[in-house]
């Protein structure tokens, strides 16, 4: 009976209690220790807890994030990391009264940030022209580089339709791949009739094995032809036969 009598005079007072400090159970106990370890100078350690406390999202999430940007920015010099902190502090508390001063550290560490950018010092200490000068050598560079992009894309042309006409020669020298004997083949010289996408080179490819002689066929058939490209489909060309061994 004694201790019913005091526990119902003990009872307001202890709700008035928890109505003032939440009875702990609000309390992140990681910022509290963060807090702690602040004014203990372990920012290291008060940095862990403050950080925990930030990703549980618990009623101090917005203060552990004002309190991990501040020690990025003073202890850590970590700039764009307290500038992460910072903004969320603002999502949590936008209407804060430290809203415009937490805006203002904002500027602050971007200030600082951009400072750690070392072209952006090299700049300060170097004139325009110096600038200028390496951006025109870059763009120099640049056009190099496309000049030798184009050529070797020519080459790489050049080469596939050089094996384009290897194996459209190999076709027709294979048995029963429906070609026809070269008439150097047959009499160690004579005529060709020129097809359809023909070239010196092809052709010399066909009937000799080579397209290193195009100019030999040229040099038979110059009265026919005013350059080594004007070809005419159908028209008979005379192939110089073999040397004698």
């Amino acid at each position: 009976m004694l201790h019913r009598q005091w526990f119902w005079r003990l009872l307001p007072g202890t709700l008035l209690l928890c109505l003032a400090v939440g009875c702990g159970r609000s309390e992140d106990p990681s910022y509290a220790r963060g807090q702690r370890y602040l004014r203990q100078g372990k920012q290291d350690l008060a940095l862990r807890c403050f950080l925990v406390a930030a990703q549980r999202g618990s009623r101090h999430a917005g203060e552990a994030h004002l309190e991990c940007a501040e020690i990025y920015l003073s202890g850590e010099r970590d700039p764009l990391t307290a500038i992460y902190h910072y903004r969320q502090y603002l999502r949590h508390s936008p209407s804060d009264r430290q809203a415009a001063l937490v805006r203002q550290r904002i500027e602050t560490a971007e200030k600082a940030f951009l400072e750690q950018i070392p072209l952006l010092r090299q700049r300060t200490r170097e004139n325009q022209a110096d600038l200028l000068r390496t951006l025109r050598l870059l763009q120099e560079e640049n056009a190099k580089l496309k000049q030798r992009q184009i050529a070797l894309l020519a080459h790489l042309r050049q080469l596939r339709e050089r094996l384009e006409v290897k194996e459209k020669a190999a076709a027709e020298e294979r048995p029963g791949g429906g070609g026809m004997e070269t008439p150097a083949a047959r009499t160690g010289g004579g005529t060709y009739a020129v097809a359809k996408g023909d070239t010196l080179s092809a052709i010399s490819l066909k009937v000799y094995g080579t397209a290193n002689r195009w100019r030999e066929i040229y040099e038979a058939n110059r009265s026919e032809l005013p350059t080594p490209a004007r070809l005419r489909v159908g028209q008979q060309l005379v192939i110089p036969a073999e040397p004698s061994p």
